[in-house]
């Protein structure tokens, strides 16, 4: 079991690795893109085949679709884009939206409006 243990491990790093380019291009932290990999020895092996199974699942769909948009064209236009300061063009639109899939994939948990959040204190400080 240590022997595939290990293996399991390997195959997570690689993989991990692997997808972290296209992780930072999509805004991710480092620290968010660390964290489920984050201190996997102390883990129990049924974490660790989840971790697999969370990991593969990103890297099959979101990681591969927003792969395939960035693949679209040259690194050089993409860079060009942003020093022209375009930013409607098909490709960026569809780049985006990939790229907020993927955010929302790694665990990305958009934040309350002020205003969401008053009224969620107000319910929890009534007093009825």
């Amino acid at each position: 079991m240590a022997k595939k243990r290990k293996q399991l491990v390997n195959e997570i790093i690689t993989t991990h690795d692997a997808m972290r380019v296209v992780l930072v291009r999509a805004g991710i932290s480092e620290t968010r893109i660390k964290r489920p990999v984050d201190k996997m020895e102390k883990k129990e092996f049924n974490d660790v085949r989840k971790l697999r199974t969370w990991l593969n699942n990103i890297f099959q769909n979101e990681y591969a679709q927003a792969l395939k948009i960035w693949k679209l064209l040259p690194e050089e236009h993409w860079k060009r884009y942003i020093e022209m300061e375009v930013y409607d063009m098909a490709e960026q639109c569809l780049l985006r939206e990939a790229n907020r899939k993927l955010d929302a994939a790694w665990g990305h948990k958009p934040k309350r409006k002020k205003g969401a959040k008053r009224r969620s204190r107000k319910k929890t400080n009534s007093v009825s």
